[in-house]
């Protein structure tokens, strides 16, 4: 059986590159994007590129009733890659969120964790917040052999008892 990939911003730029790799790895991504600034068309071409259709669900994180109903009726996913936001990656390098923002953004604060054990965080945004995070907050996220992915190397140095890569 496959692992269940949940890709946030699956449909933009790098997470559609991200959803290819994924698939080609043997994965199966589920894709959470509310289209704001990508279309859905991209998921046909992922199909033509890899030969599978990932599943998309089209909704904004935000919505959190709507991410509790899909949490709830995706409970075996193992993993979440977090690209959604309103920013291109640019824009996000040189003028990152700070708190306000984030609450703003995705309207919960960064104390708010979903519950339950998984492989690996990936971060891949710059909030000045996850500046502030250290490996206490990954502890009830991760399985004992978990993975922090880091794509921003925020959090280096701060990660020593879990698996830490930054790219």
């Amino acid at each position: 059986m496959k692992k269940k990939i949940l890709v946030t911003g699956g449909t933009g730029y790098i997470g559609s590159h991200t959803v290819v790799e994924l698939i080609g790895e043997g994965f199966e991504p589920i894709i959470i994007d509310n289209l704001y600034n990508s279309e859905a068309e991209v998921i046909s071409r992922i199909q033509k590129i890899t030969g599978v259709k990932p599943l998309l669900e089209v909704f904004d994180l935000c919505d959190l009733p709507k991410l509790d109903q899909f949490i709830k009726k995706h409970q075996d996913i193992s993993a979440v890659i977090h690209f959604a936001a309103y920013k291109a990656v640019g824009e996000s390098v040189n003028i990152p969120f700070g708190k306000h923002e984030v609450m703003e953004e995705y309207q919960l604060e960064l104390s708010e964790k979903p519950s339950g054990k998984y492989d690996a965080v990936i971060l891949a945004v710059c909030h000045k917040e996850y500046l502030k995070l250290d490996e206490s907050y990954f502890a009830s996220l991760l399985n004992k052999d978990g993975i922090v992915v880091d794509v921003k190397g925020v959090l280096r140095g701060k990660i020593k008892n879990y698996t830490y890569w930054s790219l």
